[in-house]
């Protein structure tokens, strides 16, 4: 009877911790697990409103020149126009930044026929939030910034975020969606969710196994170890 008493109650117990724990798969990334993912496209941003862009214009005219040193920085109207000396309004949403460049270039030539025009996005940053390391704001430093990279900026993810369902709030043509992605998947490579996008929100929710990391045999027979301490504690008060 006592035995049986035992050995019920430590399973009971044991399940509850197994049932809780973090394990290297649960945290391990580059796993097979398979993933469908659309594919990288260097192109997909698309400038919107309130985006900042920066400008320089290359000609041998002097007074554009003068110009565009003064008033190199451009903000995007609500109405998708940005103001430029000699062109006044011209609408770049819509557009990749290398269309933008080579529309307002075009404009630009009807005036200053040797123009050449460099153009970037100035408001390059991500948001992480949730279970990360450190949430907050973060400068998209360098272009195809990726996930890892990202995540590493704010100290990695915490051991009990859900590594399965990364969130990205992402604008696709004036449109926010949701895209949902698990990290520990090698199919995530090349994928166009691998890489940081301006003005993407990152999102990690919180594992539901958050209780205890199983990284070792050891760290099992510790577990079990303290489940029958427990019970024959509890039998000795009984008896």
């Amino acid at each position: 009877m006592f035995l049986n008493y035992i050995k019920y109650t430590s399973f009971f117990v044991l399940s509850i911790f197994l049932s809780s724990c973090i394990t290297n798969r649960t945290t391990r990334y580059l796993q097979d697990i398979k993933g469908s993912y659309p594919p990288y496209d260097s192109t997909a941003y698309k400038i919107t409103k309130n985006d900042e862009i920066s400008m320089l214009v290359y000609t041998v005219n002097t007074e554009a020149k003068e110009l565009f040193s003064k008033a190199s920085g451009y903000h995007v109207f609500s109405d998708g126009t940005i103001d430029l000396p000699f062109v006044d309004t011209l609408k770049i949403t819509g557009l990749s930044t290398e269309e933008a460049r080579l529309k307002i270039e075009n404009r630009l030539k009807e005036y200053i026929p040797d123009a050449e025009v460099k153009l970037a996005l100035s408001n390059k940053s991500f948001y992480i939030f949730g279970e990360g390391g450190g949430n907050g704001q973060f400068p998209l430093y360098k272009d195809n910034l990726n996930i890892f990279e990202a995540l590493a900026m704010s100290g990695d993810l915490n051991v009990t975020a859900n590594r399965k369902k990364i969130k990205i709030i992402r604008e696709y043509d004036s449109e926010k969606k949701i895209i949902e992605f698990d990290i520990r998947s090698k199919d995530l490579l090349d994928s166009d969710y691998y890489y940081i996008r301006p003005n993407d929100i990152i999102y990690i929710s919180r594992s539901k196994k958050g209780f205890y990391n199983i990284t070792s045999f050891s760290s099992v027979l510790g577990m079990i170890s303290s489940s029958l301490t427990f019970v024959l504690l509890v039998v000795n008060y009984s008896n």
